[in-house]
C-alpha cells in the first residue's frame, strides 16, 4: 500500500516538474501521414496505424478501432494535447500503445477509457485535468 502511495507521489512529482510544451498540428506532420476523417495517422511497421492528430472538434470522442480497415494500436505523442475542452475519451481495444504527452493541456478532462490490450503508457501529463483533480477518482492513492 505505502509502495503504491510513493509511486503515485513520485509520477505526481515528476509530471508536475515537466515544462509546458509549445507545438501546431503541423509541427509532428510528415509525409508519410494520411488524415482520413478526424484522424491524421501514420502506418506502422507491423501494417497497423498510429494515430497522430487528432483533427475532430468534439467534447466526447470514443476512438474506432479500425480507420480506413487499418487496426488501430497506438495514439502518437501529443495527439489529443491542446484540446481543452475534451471531456471524454474512450481508446479500443486493440491500442497497446500511448505516448508521451497525449492529452496534456486536456484541462477539461473527465473521463479516459483505457483497454485491457494497453501495455505501454508514457507520461501521459494529466495533473491539471478534471479526471486527475476529482477527489472521488482516487482511492488508497491510486487513480481509478
Amino acid at each position: 500500500m505505502k509502495k503504491i502511495l510513493s509511486v503515485t507521489l513520485v509520477l505526481t512529482l515528476m509530471l508536475s516538474m515537466l515544462s509546458m510544451v509549445s507545438f501546431s498540428a503541423d509541427e509532428y506532420s510528415s509525409e508519410d501521414d494520411i488524415i482520413s476523417g478526424e484522424y491524421n495517422y501514420e502506418f506502422l511497421e507491423d501494417g497497423t496505424i498510429g494515430i497522430n492528430r487528432y483533427l475532430g472538434t468534439a467534447d466526447e470522442v470514443v476512438i474506432p478501432s479500425e480507420i480506413d480497415g487499418y487496426k488501430v494500436t497506438a495514439l502518437h505523442r501529443y495527439c489529443f494535447a491542446g484540446f481543452k475542452n475534451l471531456k471524454s475519451v474512450t481508446v479500443p481495444e486493440g491500442v497497446t500503445r500511448i505516448g508521451f504527452c497525449a492529452f496534456e493541456d486536456c484541462f477539461n478532462l473527465e473521463e479516459l477509457i483505457l483497454p485491457d490490450s494497453l501495455r505501454e503508457m508514457h507520461f501521459m501529463y494529466i495533473d491539471e485535468t478534471k479526471l486527475y483533480k476529482t477527489a472521488s477518482n482516487w482511492e488508497n492513492g491510486v487513480l481509478y
